[in-house]
């Protein structure tokens, strides 16, 4: 049985990677929009491409707050919404995650789970 679990590395990975992605990109805009005037096409469709990775990011952070949150037999939903509040999301970098099987599945390995992460593999909730 595969885990839908996540352990805390590769929720960090997701969290801070994310934000390290979105501010170069960010860094970009702000070239190309100097570079070739606020009103061009290139910036407008660049501020789109950051617009849309903004989404993903948001949507992809949801996801791993749902299994990072499984990761402690609780619910994926309450740990998502809990995790909007930005506390929440200290605790789940910090504190391990219960031992052993629970009902989402085995303990995660200690590898990064990056795959799960960037693929959004299906989830049966």
């Amino acid at each position: 049985m595969k885990t839908l679990r996540i352990n805390r590395k590769s929720f960090i990975v997701a969290a801070i990677g994310g934000v390290v992605v979105a501010n170069v990109l960010l860094v970009l805009l702000e070239i190309v929009s100097h570079m070739t005037g606020d009103r061009s096409v290139a910036t407008q469709a660049f501020a789109w491409l950051l617009i849309l990775f903004t989404v993903y990011l948001f949507a992809t952070w949801i996801r791993v707050a749902f299994q990072r949150s499984w990761d402690f037999d609780f619910p994926g939903w309450a740990g998502a919404i809990l995790a909007l509040t930005g506390i929440f999301i200290i605790v789940l970098m910090v504190v391990p995650g219960s031992k052993g099987k629970n009902k989402y599945g085995p303990q995660p390995n200690k590898k990064i789970a990056l795959k799960s992460m960037i693929l959004w593999r299906k989830i049966d909730c």
